[in-house]
């Protein structure tokens, strides 16, 4: 299982810093992608869950001297957008080197060694609030993350929060989901009161920040571990691999089937481009392969790499025009018009 996670997702490479051989991940197209479509939704997800967010962009200071620090003006700038009201909130997204943990030390689960790479990409918001509605905040928040975790999973119940805790003197919630390892956390939300001090402590007697943490490491880690579906085939009897990807999530959102006699076979073709140019103009990620493998092949194929539908052209559809629309979830195909595809592909990813 882990050759086929690194054949699909991703493959280990080791740097040496300061000393300490790490391990971090190169990532295939596959990997890239999902990683790509977490962190849009993330973002989306926190821009528009409250008023008054605000994204910023940070360089790394991983290893650099700080000379000045403007965490105070980066403040005040949001602040002002936000029309000098409280609540508001910051997002930054950081790379950074985690000396802590190393993939090397998973050595259970193909997954848990993205999880425990050296590199993590933190996905952050900073929420500004009274001090005296943090809690009511913390809930929440809490409720709108664990909710959107859920909402992006095959099986939502793998995914819960921690009871209430204080770390460091501080009250802190996680989201954590159950790993083949065991439960471990994806994402933290911790309330802390503000402190700068280079300005009056006054000015920030009254006010609390909730802190909002995951990374593209954990997350990539949950949604895999969550979609990975072993099924054993009724005709077969072989077992194979389904990953069950959100829509909003899969890297790519349909595969393109041709099922022609040779002689028919280019103008198939012709009509295959012909769709995938307009998915590519619809902005819908898509794979279309030309291979002389038969049906049930080519689905599982697709169904392999977690893309939610499959489009078939047949000969038929160069007289009728009507494809094979199959559904990964139901397994179910429809016929449905060449020209009525993007539309009908829209109407399920907006789901």
């Amino acid at each position: 299982m882990l050759k086929l996670f690194r054949e699909l997702f991703a493959s280990p490479a080791e740097f040496m810093i300061k000393g300490n051989q790490l391990t971090c991940y190169n990532y295939t197209p596959l990997g890239f992608l999902l990683r790509n479509n977490i962190k849009n939704e993330w973002l989306k997800a926190v821009l528009k869950c409250k008023a008054n967010v605000f994204p910023i962009e940070e360089i790394n200071t991983e290893d650099l001297v700080i000379i000045k620090n403007t965490d105070w003006s980066v403040y005040e700038r949001v602040k002002e957008f936000g029309n000098w009201q409280l609540p508001f909130g910051i997002v930054r997204m950081q790379q950074h080197i985690d000396s802590k943990t190393d993939a090397k030390t998973a050595t259970h689960e193909a997954n848990q060694e993205i999880y425990n790479s050296a590199i993590k990409h933190s996905l952050k918001v900073n929420y500004y609030c009274d001090l005296h509605k943090a809690n009511l905040c913390l809930d929440d928040w809490q409720r709108d993350r664990l909710q959107w975790w859920k909402k992006l999973s095959h099986t939502p119940s793998q995914f819960s929060c921690s009871e209430l805790k204080t770390d460091n003197g501080h009250e802190q919630i996680s989201i954590m989901y159950q790993f083949p390892w065991g439960p471990d956390v994806i994402e933290t939300l911790t309330i802390k009161q503000m402190e700068n001090k280079e300005m009056d402590v006054a000015a920030f007697s009254k006010i609390s920040i909730l802190n909002i943490e995951t990374s593209l490491e954990w997350a990539t880690s949950a949604f895999i571990s969550n979609s990975f579906v072993l099924k054993k085939c009724p005709l077969t009897q072989k077992t194979r691999l389904i990953l069950y990807f959100h829509s909003r999530l899969a890297p790519y959102k349909v595969g393109v089937v041709i099922n022609a006699r040779e002689a028919m076979l280019p103008r198939v073709v012709e009509v295959a481009d012909y769709l995938t140019q307009q998915l590519r103009e619809n902005d819908i990620s898509h794979l279309f392969r030309v291979d002389h493998l038969d049906y049930e092949e080519e689905f599982q194929r697709y169904d392999t790499i977690g893309a939610p539908f499959v489009v078939v052209l047949t000969e038929k559809t160069l007289t009728t025009g009507v494809t094979g629309f199959r559904n990964r979830d139901t397994t179910i195909e429809e016929q449905v018009h060449v020209t009525k595809l993007v539309e009908k592909l829209q109407q399920h990813l907006k789901v």
